[in-house]
């Protein structure tokens, strides 16, 4: 072992030296000079972010539970926790940001402005959830829960709301609650793993971030027939992160596994039980020591990289400020006349990609139209097969089959279009490309046949799933009936049944057609409203520069020479600190 390698750190110590960089900065704050030369803009942006570094090197370890809407976030913190804690039968419009820490039992409803609203715990169930937010005067932050449970005294859980089905609202909450996060377990389906959606979220929005640790479960797992149905869905979703996140290993779990093991009672699938339950110990080992390793490593990774988050923001603020000091009026002037050039450029560029939106979204929705209306055709003409099956069987699933055969088509569709559309918009910004990888596109659309569901899943059947070719129906109806409807009593009415399936297909043609109608008009909607805030922004950003520039440029020259003092100063500052920052590099690759 070299020497290099027994080199160890100490958490504590590095930590103070972070801490004397911000005692540096300080000396900014305490000036009143410096406010009257640099400005009270970049004054404030040192105070809050003194204060939000200091504050959060004494919090527990952070830990946010992302993914799409419905993917068992809630019920797998249930699990971590052991006990029900986090609501989970909620709905896109009842969601919100709950924070779960340690403290007395306790729930309230954040607002702005320090005030609170007690809730019960009855109250956080979805439809007096529900009533309580609409009510509100305002939207609510976040609702905290306090909980006197062991774990929590060293872990914040940090839940929310799910991605593929929020609205832009919630945008911002989870932006915030990823960055400040110090790991990350990102969640999704084990029956649908990994869609298009799903794999830009994680490339554009939590890859770029330095994370202490990111971890990824795939949920539902007990809903396959076996092992051998669970290693299926691995090579698929190793597939999927070949380009992305290459070597990753998902936990393969079922939260509601776990949860029943807690409570002792039935658990969902007797052949599984030991696979999921070693999967679930796993996941609880790598948080465990995880937070082992809090005091000495995450904590100066998390000072570490609000730190440098720092330093960032305020060396873009300077060079927006140095620029007003080494242009004269005349250069002023010629800035304004380019920015209204530049405008013009901008909005006709801004009506050329948005028409573009529009052509990209009426092709694929008269591709994903006629391709469903086959699908369809081909589905109706197969129902003559459910004469070798019991009626009380169709009855109960094939009304469910019928509805997961055609959101996954349609979401295989949105998948292809998803792809093409974040090419298109990367080409505009990546800014653009990662707004739209936070804000989801896809909705759950509202049709079934109205037959008597009682229950079904699609089990391993997700080895089908896994081919991005073009289904056979029949292939897949056959295999469905053959596995779980085998050796199954003939009934007589079945002619009967067969005939209502049949004539309710008029009807579920036309919703699903709406329904791929209603999607693509979202996926309109949004994309278009992310491009337009794009080119309003840098116009905004611009025209706020050039202010600022001429603003400075009307000073004196004495006023001048003082500013570029200031700001002299601030630089050495921030340089010497980034220097400094050099030490814990290491520490974070290590």
């Amino acid at each position: 072992m070299s020497i290099e390698d027994r080199i160890v750190y100490s958490g504590n110590e590095i930590i103070q030296n972070l801490e004397t960089f911000l005692d540096r900065m300080k000396i900014f704050t305490y000036d009143t000079k410096y406010s009257m030369l640099l400005g009270e803009g970049i004054i404030e942006k040192i105070k809050e972010w003194d204060k939000t570094i200091r504050r959060q090197k004494d919090l527990p370890l952070t830990l946010t539970v992302c993914g799409e809407f419905k993917r068992g976030k809630s019920s797998l913190i249930n699990a971590i926790l052991g006990e029900d804690v986090v609501t989970t039968n909620i709905t896109t419009e009842t969601i919100t940001t709950n924070k779960i820490s340690y403290g007395n039992h306790k729930n309230e409803l954040i607002l702005s402005g320090g005030r609170r609203i007690a809730l019960s715990d009855e109250e956080l169930h979805c439809d007096r959830l529900k009533t309580i937010l609409a009510e509100l005067p305002e939207r609510a932050y976040e609702i905290e829960l306090k909980r006197p449970i062991e774990i929590l005294k060293q872990l914040t859980i940090i839940d929310t709301p799910g991605l593929g089905d929020s609205i832009a609202d919630f945008l911002g909450d989870v932006r915030n609650a990823l960055q400040q996060s110090d790991a990350v377990i990102y969640v999704f389906s084990a029956l649908y793993p990994l869609s298009i959606q799903e794999q830009l979220f994680i490339k554009n929005v939590i890859k770029p971030q330095k994370y202490t640790e990111f971890l990824m479960v795939s949920n539902y797992c007990d809903s396959f027939e076996d092992e051998a149905g669970c290693e299926r869905v691995v090579e698929v979703i190793n597939d999927r992160l070949s380009n992305i996140l290459p070597g990753e290993t998902p936990f393969m779990i079922s939260a509601l596994d776990e949860r029943c093991k807690q409570l002792s009672v039935a658990r969902p699938n007797a052949e599984l039980e030991e696979y999921l339950e070693n999967n679930f110990d796993s996941l609880r080992k790598s948080l465990t020591e995880l937070l082992e390793e809090k005091k000495e490593y995450v904590i100066p990774n998390r000072v570490h990289r609000l730190i440098s988050a720092m330093t960032e923001e305020i060396n873009m603020l300077l060079e927006a400020l140095m620029q007003g000091l080494t242009l004269n009026h005349d250069e002023i002037n010629q800035k304004a006349l380019e920015l209204a050039e530049y405008k013009k450029r901008q909005d006709e560029q801004q009506e050329g990609e948005l028409s573009h939106i529009d052509a990209m979204i009426e092709k694929a929705k008269g591709d994903t139209t006629r391709w469903i209306d086959a699908m369809l055709t081909e589905m109706e003409q197969e129902t003559k097969l459910l004469s070798n099956y019991s009626v009380q069987d169709v009855k109960n699933n094939y009304s469910m089959y019928c509805t997961e055969t055609i959101q996954t088509a349609i979401d295989r569709c949105i998948d292809k279009f998803t792809a093409d559309l974040y090419d298109l918009l990367d080409d505009i910004s990546a800014n653009v490309s990662k707004d739209f990888s936070m804000i989801g596109v896809t909705t759950t659309p509202s049709f079934r046949l109205a037959l008597h569901n009682k229950s079904w899943t699609l089990g391993d059947k997700i080895a089908f799933f896994g081919s991005m070719g073009s289904p056979s129906w029949l292939t897949f109806i056959t295999d469905y009936v053959s596995g779980s409807l085998r050796n199954r009593e003939i009934k007589k009415s079945m002619p009967d049944v067969i005939f209502e399936i049949k004539g309710q297909f008029p009807g579920l043609r036309a919703a699903t057609f709406t329904a791929i109608d209603d999607m693509y008009s979202t996926i309109q909607s949004n994309v278009k409203q992310l491009i337009s805030d794009y080119f309003n922004e840098q116009i905004t950003a611009l025209e706020n520069q050039v202010e600022q520039a001429a603003a400075i440029s009307r000073q004196s020259e004495e006023k001048k020479q003082e500013i570029k003092a200031a700001v002299s100063e601030l630089n050495s500052a921030i340089d010497d600190i980034c220097a400094d920052l050099s030490i814990s590099v290491q520490l974070q690759e290590n």
